[in-house]
């Protein structure tokens, strides 16, 4: 056998690992993210609770007509979306992004060129899996950072762009979000 195709491949690690005896200098970003959200011991925590709108691409609201596809413009089930949505308590961290790239729907023309706004930046971890035809609701809350109840939204906002960060082995190690 040649040294470029190995009769036996030995795998040192595990995708479900924290990979801490492989790599001991090696930081894991989906625990880090969660110590920055959740908090420990020794730090605050630095995320807020959010209703996270996620569309049902399986099932169609009732607003659509079955033979054309077509949805009602004023429908309030589904946001005009034409989609069945279900909401999720998640925690994230939200941060204002300049945008470089990417969102053409943004840029602005001025005197001086093109211009990019600022624009909000939510940071989720690797379980919430995010898709551009879900909504981000945040909502009033306490002190504590528990929502009010009943639930008072304060503003929504729509995913234009969702980026993968991918960790030691290729998983997916947290996911950032642009919307407007």
């Amino acid at each position: 056998m040649s040294d470029l195709f190995p009769g036996e491949v030995s795998r040192e690690y595990d995708l479900y690992t924290t990979h801490s005896d492989v790599y001991s200098g090696e930081i894991v970003l989906r625990n880090e993210l969660r110590d920055f959200l959740f908090g420990t011991a020794d730090s605050p925590r630095r995320g807020f609770y959010i209703l996270y709108r996620r569309a049902s691409k399986r099932q169609l609201c009732s607003c659509v007509n079955p033979q054309t596809r077509e949805k009602e413009s004023g429908c309030t089930l589904c946001s005009k979306m034409g989609f069945v949505f279900y909401d999720e308590m998640i925690m994230t961290y939200l941060s204002n992004a300049s945008l470089r790239v990417g969102v053409k729907s943004l840029e602005s023309v001025d005197d001086v060129g093109i211009s990019h706004p600022h624009v909000p930046k939510f940071y989720f971890q690797h379980t919430v899996d995010p898709s551009m035809n879900d909504e981000i609701i945040v909502c009033n809350q306490y002190d504590d950072g528990t929502l009010v109840t009943p639930v008072e939204k304060k503003r929504t906002y729509n995913i234009l762009n969702v980026i993968a960060y991918r960790d030691i082995n290729g998983r997916i190690a947290y996911y950032s979000c642009i919307s407007e």
